[in-house]
């Protein structure tokens, strides 16, 4: 990396001992419109910037250093890391942002609730805490416990985008989260689930199921589609006879990556199923079912992941799962596929800037600019000073020349 001059705003006191940064443009060929707050997934590898530190330096900020909310999904042994990134996005220009690193003296500012906003009811990137449980990066603390109805748990692993789960369905493995409203998208409101999986068979009878509550299921059916099924009409007690499916046409492929996303409209009350195959961008997508909503209150209870609540279990693993409780654009959902296969030419690194002995750093700057502001009066009396001595210096070089041009007269007379 060759040593260069970084220009810097000794007024950004935050900055004070980050000598490493590096900058990372977003592409707007993959933003079709523009977005607020999105959540942009950024991959660092030791070969892009050498983090020596635990990641507690880490610093993520948009082009005019405004500190941006970051959480860290998943990182390897020579930090190898995966980021997501809350930021605004712009659809006619790259977006550029800032990742500062290596500085020993700061602490962690990881913010995963404010990352993911009130609109995320739950998000799982398949990590699980010191419990062993599934962490929900929200706010809202979903967490999943391991469960199985013959034997054997849910296996931590990791797959194509960091931690996943591996689920057997012989050991009808799965997770419960006791979970309150927070889990219930068929609310009177838009809606949309995620679920990033790939399949090692079609589940239990053919059927297998990605995340379900009560009222819902996202997953496979009929072996090689991919499905959701809700519990709708407007009975106030709904029953399954009464419910409405909205399935897939292409067949899932068994041992191959897939971003699977339902999005419910509200008021329009249309539900559209898309099917992403990682690498490819093949997608199948299911538009116009149209369902009355239902009496909320039917929907609380447990929510199962893996698991139909006793039956139609997955078999596979899952990497990412979400569900957000707002009307998701067109344009959001392929951008969340792109993140996701991290599509070639979406996020690019560039200018990795440090500073050494032949350049100032930022400290040296800012202890300058420190000493200049104490003893400011004392220079403005130097300069005072000094502009006195240069105006008596020309009044009395002006006099000098007056008396000898006073004293030549007066020779020649």
């Amino acid at each position: 990396m060759v040593s260069i001059p970084v220009q810097a705003n000794v007024m950004d006191e935050w900055l004070i001992n980050w000598n490493y940064r590096t900058t990372i443009t977003i592409s707007s060929d993959f933003v079709d419109s523009d977005l607020s707050d999105y959540p942009i997934r950024v991959d660092v590898s030791s070969d892009i910037i050498n983090m020596s530190d635990n990641l507690s330096s880490i610093r993520f900020t948009d082009s005019d250093l405004n500190i941006l909310s970051h959480e860290i999904d998943y990182t390897d042994s020579i930090n190898n890391t995966i980021f997501w990134v809350k930021t605004d996005l712009s659809s006619s220009v790259d977006t550029e942002l800032y990742l500062f690193y290596n500085n020993s003296d700061t602490v962690s500012v990881e913010n995963p609730s404010d990352v993911w906003n009130s609109y995320y009811s739950a998000v799982y990137h398949m990590g699980v805490n010191d419990s062993n449980n599934l962490i929900d990066s929200t706010s809202n603390n979903n967490f999943g416990v391991k469960t199985s109805d013959i034997s054997g748990l849910p296996d931590n692993t990791t797959g194509f985008i960091g931690n996943m789960q591996w689920i057997d369905s012989t050991g009808r493995e799965y997770f419960t989260v006791t979970s309150d409203d927070s889990l219930n998208p068929l609310n009177g409101t838009g809606w949309y689930m995620v679920g990033v999986f790939n399949p090692d068979s079609y589940g239990t009878d053919g059927k297998g199921t990605i995340i379900s509550k009560v009222s819902w299921t996202l997953g496979l059916y009929t072996v090689n589609c991919a499905f959701v099924n809700i519990r709708g009409g407007s009975s106030p007690v709904p029953v399954w006879d009464n419910k409405y499916r909205l399935t897939g046409a292409n067949t899932v492929n068994l041992g191959t990556n897939y971003v699977l996303q339902c999005r419910h409209r509200y008021p329009e009350l249309e539900t559209e199923l898309d099917l992403y195959e990682i690498n490819s961008g093949t997608c199948v997508e299911n538009d116009g079912l149209n369902y009355d909503l239902y009496d909320p209150s039917f929907n609380a209870g447990t929510c199962y992941i893996g698991s139909g609540a006793g039956s139609r279990y997955f078999d596979g693993n899952i990497t990412e799962i979400r569900i957000v409780k707002k009307n998701i654009s067109d344009d959001e959902t392929v951008l969340d596929y792109h993140c996701f296969n991290y599509s070639d030419g979406l996020i690019s690194f560039s200018d990795n800037m440090f500073y050494d002995s032949l350049f100032p750093t930022l400290q040296d700057l800012n202890d300058l600019y420190n000493a200049m502001d104490e003893n400011l009066e004392i220079c403005i009396a130097m300069v005072l000073l000094t502009c006195v001595l240069i105006i008596g210096c020309i009044f009395a070089i002006n006099v000098k020349n007056n008396v000898l041009d006073q004293k030549q007269k007066k020779e020649k007379k």
